[in-house]
């Protein structure tokens, strides 16, 4: 099966449990993030570095 990634991002913990209870089905791969930072170090992990 082709499972779609599907990135939740938001600052709410009860906004993300939510979510992830609408979307938990066998053909999606939920990633979760609690802020935009976090997804887009999740989104792209390559691209970002820290000094």
């Amino acid at each position: 099966m082709n499972q779609k990634k599907i990135l939740l991002v938001d600052d709410s913990k009860t906004v993300l449990m939510i979510m992830q209870m609408i979307l938990d089905k066998p053909s999606y791969d939920l990633i979760t993030a609690h802020d935009g930072e976090e997804g887009v170090e999740k989104a792209y992990p390559a691209a970002v570095t820290t000094t």
